[in-house]
């Protein structure tokens, strides 16, 4: 699907209703198209056009952990580690590391995790009174990678710009979380609610959520109880 046939497609899904969905087992330049394409287009709608550099990295950052997640889950079972087992993990990481650099690896393994059942949803749920973003993927996160993520994030929530995160932070360029952390500092460069992006685990999987208010009438998800 080129440019313009995803343009095309995207006014008659914001022209139908309130939600936008992509299905992906990977992040390829194709799917990159389709989230910057729909986070202008959502964000042009609502004449809040500035905020569409900012959320797209956060919604491209966010689909690539979601999609490299499932594949980690793959790779480990491969290895014959219980991805589970904190001995296995600690064992197994390096490895994964070492191998999921490559375009040829991911494309592999992308494949693997579609055999398996293993996609990642991003979803888009607009009205004018806000924007809420939903990366799923149908994996689970391990615990002792919430735990990194929650680290950095308390830690990011700290700082008030990418800068001053960088001054202190600036040699921890790897690490569960990190992405996370940047994402953070992206929304408050842009005055966005941080306490409102969240990530955690729910029974389709693991969820990361961002919401984006655009008038004071916007209902926050953990007031309406969407899970």
């Amino acid at each position: 699907m080129n440019y313009f046939e995803i343009e095309k497609n995207l006014e008659v899904a914001l022209n139908d209703g309130s939600k936008i969905e992509i299905v992906s087992f990977r992040v390829d330049e194709a799917v990159e198209q389709q989230l910057q394409i729909t986070v202008e287009k959502i964000l042009a709608r609502y004449g809040r056009a500035h905020l569409k550099d900012a959320l797209f990295t956060c919604a491209l950052e966010l689909a690539t952990n979601a999609t490299k997640a499932n594949m980690k889950h793959v790779f480990f079972a491969e290895q014959g580690l219980d991805i589970s087992n904190q001995d296995d993990y600690q064992r197994g990481l390096p490895l994964f590391k070492s191998q999921a650099l490559t375009r040829t690896w991911l494309e592999t393994y992308a494949e693997k995790a579609s055999n398996m059942g293993l996609q990642v949803k991003m979803i888009f749920t607009h009205t004018p009174d806000g924007l809420r973003i939903e990366i799923i993927n149908n994996k689970q996160i391990l615990p002792q990678d919430e735990e990194r993520i929650r680290e950095k994030f308390q830690k990011a929530m700290k700082y008030e710009s990418l800068h001053e995160y960088f001054l202190d932070h600036g040699d921890q360029t790897e690490g569960e979380g990190l992405g996370f952390a940047l994402n953070i500092l992206l929304l408050k460069g842009e005055n966005l609610d941080a306490s409102l992006f969240r990530i955690g685990r729910e029974e389709r999987g693991t969820i990361a959520r961002i919401e984006i208010p655009f008038t004071e009438n916007y209902v926050s998800a953990r007031e309406t109880g969407v899970s």
